[in-house]
């Protein structure tokens, strides 16, 4: 649950009872109804970007630790 709300995945909306988890997709929809409701909503395009920040360098074959 933490990989999928870091990456865009899911969602964290404030209901009446409380806290809910649900998919990204849901909680874009209830953000036109509400935007105060959704509480935590990655952007999953700027999650892709963090990934990347090693691919220039390449790791050699024979690397020992």
């Amino acid at each position: 649950q933490h990989q999928a709300l870091a990456t865009g995945r899911l969602a964290i909306v404030r209901g009446k009872a409380g806290y809910e988890l649900v998919p990204a997709a849901v909680a874009a929809k209830i953000s036109e109804r509400d935007a105060g409701v959704v509480v935590v909503l990655n952007d999953s395009q700027q999650q892709e970007g963090v990934d990347d920040m090693y691919s220039d360098y390449k790791v050699p074959d024979d690397l020992m630790w």
